[in-house]
């Protein structure tokens, strides 16, 4: 079973600037302890894996204009989307009307109303163009019972000076009280990415030969209208404007909540450049993503950044507004380092159709465009980026790597394991 994505973004009501502010300030103030604060205290979930709430104010930072504000909710989930909603609700019932009761069409009997509340859900909820889930089917009963798991061995093994010579059954033990071990899961499959290219390449190859021996002039004209629409699409890129070189923000309201924990969070919001072709174009990058992070990077990693845990885009399509939001380990510096370090020409393919994003080549950035400008491309992240007043995480010291670590000391208790397996297991402590 494979967590789930909600996306709510509902529209705020008329109201004054004051108001708009004490939503804020009540989202922010829970957010300062999400686990265990009085209204909303998630640390009881025993679903969500990651949540935010996000006050979008509406002012284009790119070219001034003004949307309505809006409120958005994203959560990354186990289970049913029914499950889901009624233990927010059992949690917090009141706050959710106190929050989602800033929103037009908001029912007046709020979460006690379950049907109308489930349509205003419904109704406004978007889905993703593109997802990625760094440890698919692990429940976060899963993800919780594996760290209980290895902090019990750590346990052990620190109460003896000579942990290494323990032996693999009084560890596996220790491992196995207290608590039934849930189900392993399946592995997803898995298609290596350069095995995705060779077969593709393979099959427009064998597709260029059947349309030239059915008529050579087929292949003549299809390679013409693709040198025309190359030529089209470089000739827009260099007329496209781009942000100034400028520095990147590093303080303010947005840093103030970084780097609490293991964890942290980007939220990230930015206009679609005018006309079909580059919402098309991006709609069919985000399906290649998508489709990329359900069979190839599937194990960890997505395009060899191994620190995010959930990722999501979705279209805000009334205002032509890309939305992001990122959940991930580590700093935001080191997070953004691995997007121009390892991923920067396949990701530029999403941001360079978005407004004053740095100069690209065909989508991606070669020849140290793009993302590849290393001061531009953080200036131009800080400079959308928005504060997500309120944020949780369910495992907030577990890092991708930690998480996958748990799993294989979890699979070590199945079965008994020879010498060498046992001591290449007890290496990963």
């Amino acid at each position: 079973m494979d967590q789930k994505a909600l996306t709510v973004i509902a529209p705020l009501r008329a109201q004054d600037s004051s108001s708009l502010e004490g939503l804020k300030t009540f989202l922010r103030g829970m957010g300062e302890n999400p686990e265990t604060n009085p209204q909303l205290p998630l640390g009881k979930s025993r679903l969500i894996h990651f949540c935010r709430f996000i006050v979008i104010d509406g002012v284009d930072v790119d070219t001034g204009d003004q949307d309505d504000p809006l409120l958005a909710f994203e959560s990354n989930y186990d289970g049913d989307l029914d499950g889901h909603l009624r233990e927010m609700i059992d949690i917090g019932g009141p706050a959710l009307d106190r929050i989602w009761g800033h929103c037009e069409g908001y029912p007046d009997g709020g979460v006690k109303d379950y049907p109308a509340f489930r349509s205003f859900i419904d109704q406004r909820s978007i889905p993703y163009e593109a997802f990625y889930i760094a440890y698919r089917g692990q429940t976060l009963e899963k993800v919780r019972q594996n760290t209980r798991i290895r902090e019990r061995i750590e346990k052990l093994l620190g109460m003896d000076q000579g942990a290494s010579s323990l032996p693999y059954a009084s560890i596996r033990a220790e491992g196995l009280k207290e608590e039934p071990l849930l189900p392993v899961v399946k592995k997803p499959f898995s298609i290596d990415l350069n095995r995705i290219g060779l077969l593709a390449g393979l099959a427009l190859l064998a597709l260029a030969v059947a349309l030239y021996q059915w008529d050579p002039r087929l292949d003549y004209s299809l390679l013409a209208l693709l040198v025309v629409f190359l030529l089209y699409l470089r000739l827009k890129e260099i007329m496209d404007p781009a942000d100034p070189p400028t520095p990147f923000n590093g303080s303010g309201e947005l840093v103030r909540v970084e780097d609490r924990i293991v964890q942290n969070q980007l939220t990230h919001i930015v206009r679609i450049k005018p006309g079909p072709l580059r919402f098309h174009l991006l709609r069919l990058v985000f399906w290649g993503i998508n489709l990329l992070a359900k069979i190839c990077f599937n194990k960890g990693d997505l395009g060899g950044i191994p620190s995010i845990h959930f990722a999501r885009w979705v279209i805000l399509r009334e205002s032509r507004r890309v939305l992001f939001m990122s959940n991930f380990d580590g700093s935001w510096e080191s997070y953004l380092g691995d997007f121009i370090d390892k991923a920067n020409a396949g990701l530029t393919g999403v941001w360079s159709n978005t407004l004053n994003f740095p100069k690209t080549w065909f989508l991606v950035g070669l020849f140290q465009s793009g993302a590849a400008y290393e001061e531009e491309f953080k200036g131009w992240t800080r400079r959308h980026q928005i504060e997500t007043q309120f944020w949780y995480s369910a495992h907030a010291q577990e890092s991708v790597r930690n998480i996958f670590n748990n799993v294989a000391i979890r699979e070590g208790l199945e079965g008994t394991l020879s010498p060498t397996e046992a001591e290449n297991w007890l290496a990963r402590f």
